[in-house]
């Protein structure tokens, strides 16, 4: 092979290599391939007996400092922000936390009513539970025992 034809490829290599690094610079989670905040809830077992425990739980990423908020809603599904779902009544706040960087919050509970229920987690400005960075929801049942 040529000695200059290789030195051309490889300089148009790392001339194309440090452009596409220039151009995510200013973005870290481009670099990483993720998003600022995330927020993820699991309730696990996902079915659980009356006066049975259950665990909730909440992970992610924020990317700088964040409110955790957790509700158990008894009956509705999760609305989209920490406020509104706050109002609601008969939800009742399970996790509320300040979080930064990669987190995992859980809490476990006893199942006192029968029925479909829904977990609701909500990452928001730490000042502000109307400013919502990102949500999640699942749900999960409680039951006699009689699968």
């Amino acid at each position: 092979m040529h000695p200059g034809l290789n030195f051309s490829r490889r300089s148009a290599l790392t001339t194309g290599v440090a452009a596409v690094a220039v151009l995510f610079a200013g973005s870290g989670a481009a670099l990483a391939g993720g998003r600022p905040y995330t927020v993820n809830v699991k309730v696990k077992p996902s079915i659980v007996t009356l006066q049975g425990s259950f665990t909730v739980t909440a992970t992610g990423v924020s990317d700088n400092l964040s409110q955790l908020r957790v509700f158990l809603n008894g009956t509705r599904k999760c609305a989209t922000t920490a406020a509104a779902d706050a109002s609601n009544p008969g939800d009742s706040l399970k996790i509320s936390t300040r979080v930064v960087g990669t987190y995992s919050k859980a809490k476990t509970l006893i199942a006192v009513n029968q029925g479909r229920h829904y977990a609701c987690a909500y990452l928001t400005a730490p000042a502000s539970a109307k400013v919502t960075r990102a949500h999640a929801s699942t749900s999960y049942a409680a039951s006699l025992g009689f699968y």
